[in-house]
């Protein structure tokens, strides 16, 4: 992929609306069912407060030296009092921050040497352990502890895997559908050991080899103690905490999905207005959020696993989202964001934000 391809992305991705819409769809569920009917999502026009859909809780002003700048993340994690970033533009490393947004600390660091890494695209927390663990291309992971000191590295597997997650149970990868196509290495998920012995793999990838957009956003998942897969292609939600015990849970369709081959390429920019397709879900206790284009209108679904609807409106809320503690969602916002979409909103920062502020986190919660 080119230069200016990859650019262009990355430049439609920061100029995608944050509106959105929730929408009501015709729901069925079998009675003796643990997994809800399929249901089908259409387009909605009604509109809501931001106050009946959600709660904004906080910003979280981190600190904006130099060593520090976040221009965007791949990847937020929260444990206890410290905030771990996957900061993609600048730093291209993890960042630890506290709850309030004091720099900590640097993990590790982009080179060629012992203990360096690059191309990170992804990392996973070990809250037993402390233990920080970079996912980087081509699937190599490299490990830290709690305090930033390297501990070891390895490469998982000779599938590409663009995402990772830890729960107890150990760790599990996904391949995105970005691999190979077919043979041992075509498969869609990967669960590993705490020492990185592969456990199992499942999920056949899809025929066409589709690169994940920028924008799209929340296919893998760990909420809690357990992992998610959200298949934003299939439209398939999977429980995939263990090997063992991975399970489909909730599907559902679009009234005029697009084509997996529209996907691919070009093809994409040219035809996202005409077909109905999936850019994030956001996995709730009991339920999911999806958000999706619908023939170019951007609207998202609250639905409980048991097929129920639970609110349906226009309203503005953040376009990108990661898990934190006690059930809260933390969503990174630029200065650009804050002062063009939540400057009025009525929740006020603690200390006055410039434009040349360092990224602002939100934290909220679906109600």
């Amino acid at each position: 992929m080119n230069a200016s391809y990859t650019r262009r992305i990355f430049a439609y991705s920061k100029n995608l609306l944050a509106f959105i819409c929730l929408g009501i769809s015709l729901l069925s569920c079998s009675e003796n069912s643990k997994k809800a009917d399929t249901i089908v999502l259409h387009q909605t026009t009604v509109q809501l407060a931001q106050s009946e859909v959600y709660s904004p809780l906080e910003w979280i002003q981190l600190d904006d030296s130099l060593e520090c700048t976040v221009g965007g993340c791949r990847r937020i994690i929260e444990d206890k009092d410290k905030l771990y970033l996957l900061e993609n533009n600048y730093q291209n490393c993890v960042l630890v921050f506290n709850n309030k947004g004091k720099f900590i600390r640097k993990i590790g660091s982009r080179g060629q040497g012992p203990g360096e890494y690059s191309n990170p695209v992804d990392f996973a927390l070990d809250k037993q352990s402390g233990k920080i663990t970079i996912l980087c291309d081509p699937s190599t992971v490299y490990q830290y502890d709690s305090i930033g000191n390297f501990v070891t590295s390895k490469k998982l597997d000779e599938t590409l895997l663009h995402r990772i997650g830890h729960t107890s149970s150990g760790y599990v990868a996904s391949t995105d559908h970005f691999t190979y196509t077919e043979g041992d290495n075509a498969f869609l998920l990967y669960w590993f050991d705490d020492n990185f012995n592969i456990n199992g793999k499942a999920i056949p990838v899809l025929e066409e080899q589709i690169f994940t957009l920028p924008h799209f956003n929340g296919q893998l998942a760990i909420v809690g103690d357990k992992a998610y897969y959200n298949d934003l292609y299939t439209c398939k939600i999977y429980d995939c905490t263990t090997y063992k015990s991975h399970k489909e849970i909730f599907e559902y369709s679009l009234s005029n999905q697009m084509p997996i081959k529209k996907y691919l390429g070009m093809d994409y920019f040219e035809n996202q207005v005409n077909y109905d397709h999936t850019i994030s879900i956001i996995n709730l206790n009991d339920g999911v959020a999806i958000s999706a284009f619908m023939t170019g209108i951007l609207d998202e679904f609250i639905i409980k696993f048991d097929g129920t609807v639970r609110c349906a409106g226009t309203v503005m809320m953040p376009s990108i989202t990661f898990h934190g503690n006690n059930n809260t969602l933390l969503s990174p916002i630029s200065t650009e964001e804050y002062f063009s979409q939540w400057e009025n909103s009525v929740l006020k920062p603690i200390n006055e934000i410039r434009p040349d502020d360092n990224l602002i986190l939100l934290r909220w919660k679906i109600k």
